[in-house]
């Protein structure tokens, strides 16, 4: 059964109208409405839970008022052990696919605060908060969040979307970099279409009606693995600039390492695989136009790569 609702009590009566994203305080008509869509998230309601995922950015700040990032996060840690109809009523009127679940997380992510630093700590907070549901997106064996495979492949484009806008919170990368099946599985999904049969031919018949999404996977894995070696490359000293390139520690030339050999398929699926993700990189360049955006980015990544040791060539 749904958690009962706490997000009343948890509002932050005092942020109202004061140009903090959210509504005006003489709407009471659009107040009440924000209201009942808080209160339906918190109570595993679909209806409203769809469309806070699709909420206005200005109307981030209430859905946090509202304490919906904790109640969302209480749903989402049972995706390991749990069928989703034993988190909820199995009713048509209760959320019945997480994905609308990490979409909602993934709007707060975009939303519009008066500072930056609150962007940057809500997203961290979500990052730490979602570790069950990385746990069961990352093994490509399995394949089941909340014991569906169903499920699983009806979130992969929404987990996807969702990291690459935590990864513009570099602390929330640093995290993640200790996720090593979670870098594992974004390196190798730019090859389940060609190497991995079992999971494409599963999503075409699971989740088909969205089967462009899982196409576009590689393109948002591409941007993602960007922002990955970028933060690894940043130095670490406060007098160089933010973001700026220079002489590597043995710690950042050894995780750039690790991720050049990681092989294209998991050893799980193919213990005989030899193709490093370096070389499928470089092979994939080879294969995409000339000056291409997407040829582009994959020679960048590469060239982050190589400074963690040449050798890999």
């Amino acid at each position: 059964m749904p958690p009962k609702s706490s997000s009343k009590k948890k509002r932050n009566k005092g942020n109202k109208g004061k140009g903090n994203g959210s509504l005006p305080k003489n709407d009471k008509n659009a107040e009440r409405k924000i209201e009942d869509v808080v209160d339906g998230v918190c109570n595993g309601l679909k209806s409203p839970t769809t469309t806070a995922a699709n909420m206005g950015r200005e109307n981030s700040i209430r859905l946090i008022d509202g304490g919906v990032i904790p109640m969302v996060f209480g749903f989402l840690k049972q995706c390991r052990d749990k069928k989703i109809q034993e988190v909820l009523p199995n009713d048509t009127k209760y959320v019945n696919d997480p994905n609308v679940w990490i979409a909602l997380l993934n709007n707060i992510c975009i939303g519009d605060y008066p500072r930056k630093d609150e962007l940057d700590t809500y997203r961290l907070q979500i990052a730490e908060g979602i570790d069950e549901v990385v746990a069961c997106m990352s093994n490509q064996d399995e394949r089941k969040l909340f014991k569906s495979k169903k499920h699983w492949h009806s979130s992969l484009h929404s987990f996807f979307a969702l990291f690459l806008v935590l990864g513009r919170n570099n602390a929330t990368i640093k995290i993640m970099l200790k996720q090593e099946k979670w870098i594992e599985m974004i390196a190798q999904s730019l090859w389940w279409r060609e190497e991995r049969p079992d999971i494409f031919e599963e999503a075409k018949r699971l989740n088909n009606q969205e089967i462009g999404k899982f196409l576009q996977l590689p393109f948002i894995t591409c941007a993602l693995m960007e922002l990955i070696v970028n933060v690894i490359c940043q130095a670490e000293s406060d007098d160089i600039a933010d973001g700026e390139l220079y002489c590597l520690n043995q710690n950042q030339k050894s995780q750039l390492k690790a991720i050049a050999q990681i092989p294209i398929v998991s050893h799980s699926y193919d213990p005989n695989c030899s193709v490093s993700f370096m070389v499928g990189l470089i092979r994939l360049a080879k294969s995409q136009p000339g000056k291409s955006d997407e040829r582009e980015k994959t020679l960048y990544i590469v060239s982050r790569l190589v400074m963690g040791d040449v050798s890999i060539f």
